[in-house]
């Protein structure tokens, strides 16, 4: 690793959240390597709407600056029905991940300023997408591996996540499983936490949840991808929140739909009936993602190609 990179990296951090990173986390992220849980070939977008490969054996100052940037890393691509590729599983943008383990604690202080017994005890995290494994194992120094339990759905990224998380020295127990049932064995849980987005909460999250206990996930819409929901657990079982402006997460597998008007949903020889408007929804919301948001979520279902 370079020298200064993890220096680096929290200063770039800390830019994004205009203001020091946390001690307690800074501890995490001088504890956790992050280049530990990254391919080998990592996909970096090309200025021109798509990704181009960067290898580290071929391009390794590249790679490394890549690796210590706050950015987002695509790490895995998934073809589709029709051929085309997407990408499927990525490595979040460090100020990102901050963020969202600063909302886990937010409503009671920051748990993590000190190590140990007071730190762990009765704490049980749940993750959702376990991905490259790097936020299961921050979560781990945080909580102890003990208390963590981290799922995915995909088991060749399980595979390489639980040998990241080895060589890292933290290993939480790491589930193949799809992250919409939660995972009962290991609950209630005093945290849950997502790394894909969600456009309803599932239920099992929320029965899985302890009383008071914390549910962070990024959120989306059929018209908007974007926002974090931090909602609280209350006494009746319901969950009360908001959602946090950052987050643009892939959705989570159960519950995405890919839907093309002409080849998904109008019959051979379908023609339907249309109407017009000269209104264009950008001059209803623009490029104001909170305004986007808004139309999401107060006209569920509407979506645009």
């Amino acid at each position: 690793m370079p020298d200064g990179a993890v220096d680096g990296l929290l200063a770039q951090i800390a830019a994004q959240l205009g203001s020091p990173v946390p001690a307690h986390l800074t501890a995490a992220l001088r504890a956790v390597p992050r280049h530990l849980f990254l391919p080998s070939t990592l996909w970096l977008r090309d200025g021109e709407g798509g990704y181009a490969p960067c290898d580290r054996e071929r391009d390794p100052d590249r790679w490394w600056r890549a690796a210590y940037s706050d950015v987002p890393l695509v790490t895995q691509f998934t073809e589709l029905s029709d051929g085309d590729l997407v990408p499927s599983s990525s490595a979040s943008m460090p100020s990102m991940v901050v963020r969202m383990l600063m909302a886990l604690d937010d409503r009671r202080g920051q748990l993590g300023e000190q190590r140990g017994e007071q730190q762990t005890r009765g704490r049980r995290v749940l993750e959702i997408g376990t991905g490259t494994g790097f936020n299961a194992a921050l979560l781990s120094y945080l909580y102890g591996a003990e208390k963590v339990t981290s799922l995915d759905i995909d088991p060749a990224l399980i595979g390489q996540a639980r040998q990241a998380l080895k060589m890292s020295g933290q290993e939480p127990e790491v589930v193949c499983a799809d992250g919409a049932g939660g995972w009962q064995s290991a609950a209630p849980y005093d945290a849950i936490i997502a790394t894909c987005s969600v456009r309803t909460v599932p239920l099992p999250w929320l029965e899985q949840t302890a009383p008071g206990g914390r549910i962070v996930t990024p959120w989306d819409t059929s018209w908007c991808n974007y926002g974090t929901l931090r909602a609280t657990k209350q006494p009746d079982g319901t969950a009360e929140g908001s959602l946090a402006p950052y987050g643009s997460f892939m959705l989570m597998r159960a519950q995405q739909v890919d839907v093309e008007l002409r080849r998904d949903v109008l019959s051979e020889g379908q023609d339907p009936e249309r109407t017009t408007t000269g209104l264009s929804p950008w001059a209803v919301a623009g490029n104001d993602l909170d305004a986007q948001v808004y139309v999401g979520l107060h006209v569920p279902g509407a979506w645009h190609s």
